[in-house]
């Protein structure tokens, strides 16, 4: 299961996508502090999914001037 969307700010727009992975952990309750009060409905509580995200810079503003690197002093 993947899902992507975008977002822009200053000039820059970046996409993320994301990937639910699924064998990693394990579908349970077992392990989890306070197992009984954190599911839903008799739920597990962790589904066994991780999220994986990966984030690109798909746009970037264009730099109207040079700069030139500054020097450190010791």
């Amino acid at each position: 299961m993947t899902f992507s969307g975008s977002t822009s700010s200053q000039g820059y727009t970046y996409r993320t996508d994301v990937k639910l992975v699924s064998g990693l952990l394990p579908n349970t309750s077992d392990g989890i502090n306070h197992n009984v009060t954190v599911s839903i409905n008799n739920a597990n509580a962790v589904d066994g999914l991780v999220a994986v995200l990966t984030v690109t810079i798909e746009q970037q503003p264009h730099s109207t001037s040079s700069v030139a690197p500054t020097k450190c002093l010791d």
